[in-house]
């Protein structure tokens, strides 16, 4: 059985078990067990399947059985187990997938005892009592204790991350290094990061457990990683959940924590962020970089900053969502990066991508080390220097640990005498180092939870994305997540929600924030909450449900609201309700005279209703102004449509020869036979000819004038001699 195959059949069972489908459930894991040869595996299915048979017997013959719920659910829990084990044996004896060989890799190496592995990570001295403790495990022994400490911590890496079922041994060996003394932080880390890899590889009762208890009792960075792979594995096993009373206790005894909802929140916030990762590394390639690059050298020979500009870019969102919506500079390049910056963007993904490649990344655990010198990575790479810069790179508090190490270990490459200049430079520094280092220890819990928060979301982003075999593990930043599925939802408080959905909003990922919105309007509704889901079906042009909203939402409205008007409006005229939609410009505009916006669109619902004599006076007003040659085109149509050739004509003169379309110059040219002044027609449609695009057609567009144009008296049969004359000019 394939790969692919397998993987079908083992979701399908999955899904046929939660949906109560258990009939199919079984005859597919007939398929999946005839690949695994194990004839107590089969008995035991055949005896779950034979148990049910009965339940359903008793049920169909109205047997009134009050444990009958718990009997079923039972049954289920089994039925997935079975199904667990037989995949997962598939898939280590046949997968070609990165985590199913490294499986098969491991089951060569001997593992340490957990009495090995603690006193390996504690801070030993005697170097041949370690030996001793290692002699029958395949660790080197012949490299120093901090190879020996790092080996031991990757192999445990491996065991915690490739194991699909967790024993006993598992389960004391992670808690005595997470609640013990043996173990620092950052290994503590480590074992975070390897089951919650697990956890995303296999479902496991034990190891749920585990993760969920470290991010309840735990505390700091270790608690925060915890925290951050509980939501990603609640994320995607959420469906079975239900059925393990044990970890529904644990899940709601986390949400009854204090600082429950605040975490969850910065927790999403800063996923929501990397969503823009790639946009922002776009972005920054393409335009922000090259453009300050520019602007440096235009700097070097006038130091005027006030040469930037300050274009705006503002959003259309309701301005009474001033905290929510900020209006950023984009014309202003350094501001943008800076910005970006502080908002907690990840802008360092382009720089350090491709740095990905040195040997230390070759180790999967190393994608997830909290950045420290002190380790047999360095030591060997440096030699066992101690450079000042080891430190220096660790100040700036916006870079994740993965690209720290990118940046360490791309120095290694340097000439130690250019390294020793380098220190020579930082030592004439040191006084401005020792201030951010003071800096930074001043930042409160909340500051530092936040940064190890997002550190943490950026590190897993370049895992994800940048890992030469990523593809093997379920990406969320693929996937998204999905808030109201989560086991815990129903402990998220309306803050939080809010907080979250104002997020989507902002970067505009309409369809989650619409999926929250909803969720706190099923709570309380306020007209500020259905004002956000009717925008949110605006913007994804689902416009009857918009502004099924909004009306829901003016009913509710303590006072008038303009913003409102607008948005019902211009979905009334994408509804093609014109007459509706203009009632409601006159209420914007009789608030707003001089609102560009609502005017155009006032225009063009007028235009819609084929009233152009009532659309030229907006448009004028529109040209008063702001003049521009859109507004000229706009008033030319309008002034043709009410018969007012003369007027129509002077409107498309004002727009400079180079900057006519070749609709421009048709334009002119039906005027033109319009006036009976064919030789001067012509003479336009030629010039339309020179400028028009790749496979547009000159006479189309005369064609779809025909009507206007014999209005105006050119004679029908005229047509074709004009067209076939326009056909042979070069």
């Amino acid at each position: 059985m394939k790969d692919t195959e397998a993987k079908e059949t083992y979701k399908k069972i999955i899904n046929h078990t939660l949906s109560k489908n258990l009939k199919s459930a079984f005859d597919l894991l007939s398929e999946l067990l005839r690949e695994v040869h194990k004839p107590d595996w089969t008995d035991k299915k055949n005896e779950l399947e034979q148990n049910y048979q009965y339940l359903l017997k008793y049920a169909i013959d109205g047997i009134n059985d009050p444990e009958q719920e718990a009997i079923y659910n039972k049954m289920r829990l089994s039925l997935l187990q079975l199904t667990d084990q037989t995949y997962n044996a598939i898939m280590t004896s046949f997968s070609s997938e990165y985590p199913y060989v490294h499986k098969r890799n491991i089951s060569k190496v001997s593992f340490p005892s957990n009495e090995e592995i603690e006193a390996i990570l504690s801070k030993y001295d005697a170097k041949e009592s370690l030996k001793d403790l290692l002699k029958d495990s395949n660790i080197s022994t012949s490299i120093d204790e901090e190879t020996k400490r790092d080996e031991t911590l990757s192999l445990v890496f491996l065991r915690l991350w490739l194991k699909a079922f967790y024993s006993d041994r598992e389960t004391a060996l992670i808690e005595n290094i997470i609640y013990g003394e043996v173990a620092t932080d950052d290994d503590k880390c480590l074992v975070v990061a390897a089951i919650t890899l697990g956890l995303l590889l296999q479902f496991d009762e034990k190891k749920f457990d585990l993760i969920t208890t470290i991010a309840t009792a735990s505390t700091g960075i270790v608690q925060n990683r915890a925290f951050i792979g509980l939501v990603l594995s609640c994320n995607l096993h959420n469906a079975r959940l239900s059925l393990y009373p044990n970890l529904q206790r644990k899940l709601n005894l986390l949400t009854s924590k204090s600082w429950f909802n605040e975490k969850f929140a910065t927790c999403l916030l800063f996923f929501i962020n990397g969503l823009e990762t790639e946009k922002i590394s776009e972005e920054l390639k393409n335009s922000i970089m090259p453009d300050i690059m520019k602007e440096s050298a235009k700097i070097t020979d006038n130091l005027d900053l006030t040469k930037l500009g300050n274009a705006s870019n503002l959003l259309n969102e309701n301005p009474e969502w001033e905290n929510l919506m900020e209006k950023w500079d984009v014309s202003d390049k350094i501001q943008r990066f800076a910005n970006l910056q502080k908002n907690g963007a990840d802008v360092y993904l382009t720089t350090f991508a491709s740095m990905k490649n040195h040997a230390f990344f070759s180790h999967i655990c190393n994608w997830f080390r909290p950045y420290n010198t002190n380790n047999s990575w360095v030591k060997r790479e440096f030699k066992g220097n101690n450079y000042q810069f080891f430190d220096l790179i660790s100040l700036n508090p916006t870079i994740c640990d993965s690209d720290r190490y990118s940046m360490l270990f791309s120095l290694s490459s340097i000439p130690d005498s250019y390294l020793k200049n380098l220190e020579e430079g930082l030592k004439m520094q040191g006084e401005q180092i020792k201030l951010v280092q003071e800096e930074n220890k001043l930042m409160d819990n909340k500051g530092i939870e936040k940064m190890e928060i997002q550190l943490y979301w950026q590190d897993l982003y370049r895992f994800f994305k940048l890992h030469p075999n990523h593809s093997a593990f379920p990406d969320p930043y693929l996937s998204g997540l999905d808030i109201s599925n989560l086991p815990f939802f129903h402990g998220i408080d309306a803050r939080a929600l809010n907080t979250i959905a104002d997020s989507y909003l902002k970067k505009k990922y309409y369809t989650e924030a619409l999926n929250v919105f909803c969720l706190i309007d099923s709570q309380k509704k306020d007209s500020n909450t259905l004002q956000k889901i009717g925008f949110c079906y605006q913007k994804k042009g689902i416009y009857t449900e918009a502004l099924s909203y909004y009306e829901k939402a003016e009913l509710m409205a303590s006072s008038k609201n303009v913003w409102l008007s607008k948005m019902q409006a211009f979905c009334l005229m994408q509804l093609g309700k014109f007459s509706e939609a203009i009632s409601y410009y006159e209420l914007v505009t009789n608030e707003e005279q001089n609102d560009m916006s609502s005017l155009l669109n006032q225009a063009q619902c007028y235009i819609g209703l084929k009233q152009y004599s009532s659309a030229l006076p907006i448009l004028f007003k529109i040209e008063y102004l702001s003049p521009n040659n859109k507004v000229y085109r706009s008033i030319s149509r309008c002034a043709l449509l009410t018969g007012k050739l003369d007027q129509a004509e002077s409107y498309l003169q004002r727009i400079e020869d180079d900057k006519k379309t070749c609709q421009d110059w048709i334009g002119l040219g039906n005027l033109a036979l319009c006036k009976k002044n064919s030789t001067l027609a012509i003479e336009y449609y030629t010039k339309a000819k020179g400028c028009i695009e790749e496979g547009l057609v000159i006479a189309d567009y005369i064609l779809n004038d025909v009507d206007l144009l014999v209005e105006n008296g050119l004679k029908k049969e005229q047509i074709p001699f004009i067209i076939d004359r326009i056909r042979y000019i070069d």
